[in-house]
């Protein structure tokens, strides 16, 4: 994760990856099986950010040249998907117990995985309780 993931996330509403040698398949399962309407737990180390929705479909910067801003601070970010913050991390969240990799998706049946996965559905339960309370 990138230092900068807070900005980008408040500035742009934008999650995202670079385009790297060794991405281990991260490229194509950010653009093909993450879909509109997921949930995604942004996180920097151990360190939990925010809960956010994806709301758009995945685009390379470098191929859709109207999405990208000119001079834009995070031209670094090529693969980009437009998403709404659900919620920002407090330290009531908890912590990430899987460091490894950069797109995982929950699995209560692995130890460690399946104590960071309760973690994000716990946090994501508050927040639709809390989304209910306002009427969204």
């Amino acid at each position: 994760m990138h230092k900068n993931t807070t900005n980008i996330l408040k500035k742009y509403s934008l999650i995202g990856l670079n385009d790297w040698e060794h991405d281990n398949n991260q490229i194509a399962k950010f653009l093909n099986e993450v879909k509109v309407n997921n949930i995604v737990a942004m996180r920097a180390g151990a360190t939990f950010i925010a809960l956010v929705q994806v709301v758009g479909g995945a685009y390379d910067i470098r191929k859709d040249a109207h999405y990208s801003v000119s001079k834009i601070e995070y031209d670094w970010l090529i693969y980009r998907r437009p998403v709404r913050v659900l919620d920002w991390a407090d330290n009531s969240i908890g912590q990430c117990y899987v460091l490894q990799g950069t797109l995982k998706i929950c699995d209560l049946d692995r130890e460690r995985l399946a104590m960071t996965s309760q973690t994000i559905l716990k946090w994501y339960e508050k927040v639709c309780v809390n989304l209910k309370e306002k009427g969204e």
